[in-house]
């Protein structure tokens, strides 16, 4: 038997989907103080025991939120849209999930958008979102500025940002500088920089920091590159290399997924990790550790960036007015079994 004082609750509604009003009328209360409790709202001025009341309607009515008629109300579409590159690929998997744990519960939602390589079509940056997140594609922030006035709140992120915008950039110089340094404080003599052609101009930071420690050391430099960055090709480039310049003592990898091709690559040719040759990678994606030589590796401060990314577009959303705002991370160097003698 139900208990006397339990909230009586009409969900006589037509066969339609259940509005906001339909709430309302079913507690004899005002659509406003529906709305409001179902937006997180009126807590120092509706009691816990209505609250309680619109909550428990909302879930035997099965309400669900018309975004349509929201944001036709309120002008905010509930999105907030990433722009990232591989959707699959652990190091943009990350970030995807990074921000939307930060967007989880401040009302927004995320949508995510694949960034190839032939670029964005101008008019996609007028999507259906109350703001942008763009990871390391500068190319849709130049797009981006081409409007004026600019279309929706934009923050630039990652190795690859623009300063033109809100921004949360990662320095990659100070820690390539430490990985490189590491690996001629072990020892190593022969130190090779691994890269790609197509990533040239992302790998500046990293590069310079090779040449210079490897300048500042007095050693001679050595460029492996390769036609792509996939673990399969960079596996067989690294081989094709060693057979015919023989194999470095050390390497330092433009990114983890090539630190792991040139591994199995050293492997296949008899080469022992870390006893003939030492490996440093970039990026942090969890397989790193899992190796059975667990990978050194450049760490990049992925929650660090999409917290604050987050933080800016919501306070960009809120008032447009605010001054540029801007953050500068450095990533970390992990020291595992790799590089260490």
């Amino acid at each position: 038997m139900k208990s006397s004082n339990q909230t009586q609750i009409d969900i006589s509604v037509p066969n339609q989907r259940p509005t906001l009003r339909d709430v309302a009328r079913s507690l004899n209360v005002s659509h406003t103080t529906v709305s409001r409790v179902l937006n997180g709202q009126g807590a120092d001025f509706i009691s816990a025991e209505t609250r309680a009341r619109v909550m428990e309607a909302a879930r035997v009515m099965r309400y669900r939120p018309n975004r349509a008629a929201r944001t036709l109300a309120t002008g905010k579409t509930g999105f907030i849209s990433l722009w990232i590159g591989d959707l699959f690929h652990p190091y943009y998997a990350r970030t995807m999930q990074h921000v939307s744990r930060e967007i989880e519960g401040s009302g927004y939602e995320t949508v995510v958008f694949h960034v190839r390589n032939g670029g964005v079509s101008p008019g996609t940056l007028f999507t259906a979102a109350d703001g942008l997140l763009v990871h390391d594609w500068p190319g849709v922030v130049e797009a981006y500025l081409d409007f004026e006035p600019h279309p929706l709140p934009l923050v630039s992120m990652g190795v690859s940002c623009s300063k033109r915008v809100d921004y949360v950039a990662i320095d990659l110089y100070p820690g390539a500088v430490a990985a490189v340094q590491h690996l001629v404080d072990t020892g190593r003599r022969r130190v090779a920089y691994i890269t790609h052609s197509e990533s040239r101009e992302r790998s500046e930071a990293r590069f310079r920091a090779y040449e210079d420690v490897m300048t500042q050391a007095g050693l001679p430099t050595e460029i492996i590159e390769t036609k792509s960055n996939d673990r399969p090709r960079c596996r067989e480039d690294v081989r094709s290399y060693v057979s015919e310049h023989g194999c470095p003592d050390g390497l330092f990898c433009l990114s983890d997924d090539m630190a792991m091709g040139a591994y199995r690559a050293f492997c296949d040719v008899g080469r022992r990790v870390p006893e003939d040759v030492a490996i440093v990678g970039c990026d942090g994606i969890e397989e790193a550790e899992y190796l059975e030589t667990p990978l050194s590796t450049l760490s990049l401060p992925i929650p660090e960036m999409c917290r604050l990314a987050t933080e800016f577009l919501q306070r960009r959303i809120t008032d447009p007015t605010i001054p540029q705002q801007g953050a500068v991370l450095q990533p970390t160097l992990l020291r595992r079994a790799s590089s260490l003698s």
